[in-house]
């Protein structure tokens, strides 16, 4: 049975520093920790996201704290100051899952989706439901984050684009012969 000072002297160094986010819970009348990182847009890992959901079922009350942005958490605190200030989060509700989940899932709410959805379409643009991560979307792979017929007319619309430069590549050949034919002195097309 670990104890709340036992799991935070574990953790000490990542609280300290606040580079990784720890959650700390309960289990039975033993505490427990661990450190989570967030990818370089702040979004939660997928495999972080379902951990951290089972966590929470394992204790409704756990928490996530981070030491540079948890108040009750610092840089200079001894490791009973640090269970202390953990402590203090999981007694009062602060700092659980839940909204941290919330804050750091790169998933957009309903009604921002509908809104945009409706915005491209009035545009005649296809819709991707994923925030954009500066990662080129494959658009020969459907990944799920776009409806049929999205993916559909994203598919026409390069189909457009590529007839479009086509033809504009044909009258650039037709006037590049054409200036060979003159600076040879003969008439072109």
């Amino acid at each position: 049975m670990a104890s709340l000072r036992d799991t935070v002297r574990k953790y000490q160094d990542d609280l300290r520093s606040g580079i990784a986010w720890l959650a700390f819970w309960r289990e039975g009348r033993s505490w427990h920790g661990e450190a989570f990182h967030l990818d370089m847009s702040d979004y939660l890992y997928p495999e972080d996201q379902m951990r951290l959901a089972e966590i929470q079922v394992t204790d409704p009350k756990a928490v996530v704290v981070n030491g540079y942005y948890s108040s009750y958490l610092g840089e200079e605190m001894s490791v009973d100051e640090l269970a202390a200030g953990v402590r203090h989060h999981y007694e009062n509700g602060l700092s659980n899952i839940t909204p941290f989940l919330e804050a750091h899932d790169d998933v957009l709410p309903p009604e921002v989706l509908e809104e945009a959805w409706a915005k491209a379409h009035e545009a005649g643009l296809p819709f991707y439901e994923r925030p954009y991560n500066g990662e080129d979307i494959d658009p020969y792979v459907y990944d799920g984050n776009m409806s049929v017929e999205d993916y559909e007319l994203m598919h026409r619309l390069m189909e457009q684009d590529k007839e479009g430069s086509e033809r504009v590549n044909e009258v650039f050949s037709i006037q590049l012969h054409n200036r060979q034919l003159y600076e040879q002195g003969k008439d072109g097309v």
